[in-house]
């Protein structure tokens, strides 16, 4: 049996790999790891945090980027990924693709914390293994959501907006695309999807940050100074405090609504 001394100095995610890597000495563990590649493999009778250990060891030892989990809905969603976090180096790779919620009768307002976090989960699915990108995701996915349709990829890419040293177009045009990839201009960017503009200074919060929390009131966002049409600095700040923090070198800004039609593409479905 192999021990682990978690009286020493070990760092906690050196702990972790650590312990996923235990499951290597299991004769069953390398025999379905190894069946894995051949077609479906049934392994029943597990409890829930033993569905995680296994499901992490799995994603570990196979070094997989992304991990898609299946369960039947949203409370079994988030119960699996609270245990899947506890064994995660970095609890934001662990995510949950929920259901998107439909309202058939009349409504005042509703909330965007969801769309918004579906949002930011296909953003960094799409970056997964690039360069500026994601390495390793584990999703734990709500049945019903699998009967939904999401943006296209080619969509998601044409609505997002990647601000850097590059960006020539000013603040005109920058604020101009934030409003057609579903941002709501507003006085003081304060919750995810908002964006501001002073002269030539716009703020933009990006959804799908893993730092922020839709409605919380904390988190960050980011604040672009332009000269004339040269984009001059690009600045991190507290939504708090509307404070700068540090400076960045580039921020990629996906879109902040699932549905997002040009003036063309509306004119043209009110015509079918």
């Amino acid at each position: 049996m192999t021990e682990i001394d978690v009286q020493s100095n070990l760092k906690p995610e050196m702990v972790i790999r650590s312990l996923l890597e235990i499951a290597q000495t299991d004769e069953h563990y390398r025999r379905a790891l190894d069946e894995i590649g051949n077609g479906p493999v049934n392994i029943a009778g597990l409890a829930d945090v033993q569905k995680a250990y296994l499901i992490q060891g799995m994603s570990h030892s196979l070094a997989a980027s992304l991990t898609a989990v299946i369960v039947p809905d949203i409370v079994v969603a988030r119960h699996l990924a609270d245990h899947l976090r506890a064994l995660s180096p970095d609890v934001s790779d662990v995510l949950i693709w929920r259901s998107r919620d439909y309202a058939w009768t009349a409504m005042e307002a509703s909330s965007l914390a969801v769309e918004q976090e579906r949002l930011g989960i296909l953003h960094r699915l799409n970056r997964l293994g690039h360069p500026d990108g994601e390495r390793r995701l584990i999703l734990v996915i709500v049945a019903q959501s699998l009967i939904q349709l999401i943006p296209p990829r080619p969509q998601m890419e044409r609505l997002t907006t990647y601000i850097s040293d590059d960006f020539t177009e000013g603040p005109d045009v920058l604020a101009e695309r934030l409003t057609a990839a579903g941002y709501e201009r507003v006085m003081k960017a304060e919750v995810p999807g908002q964006f501001a503009r002073r002269g030539d200074i716009v703020d933009v919060i990006p959804v799908g940050l893993p730092e922020n929390q839709f409605g919380s009131g904390k988190g960050i966002g980011f604040r672009t100074s332009f000269f004339d049409t040269d984009v001059d600095l690009i600045r991190l700040y507290d939504i708090a405090s509307q404070r700068s923090i540090e400076n960045v070198s580039a921020v990629r800004v996906p879109p902040a609504r699932e549905i997002n039609l040009s003036a063309d593409e509306a004119l043209q479905l009110s015509q079918n």
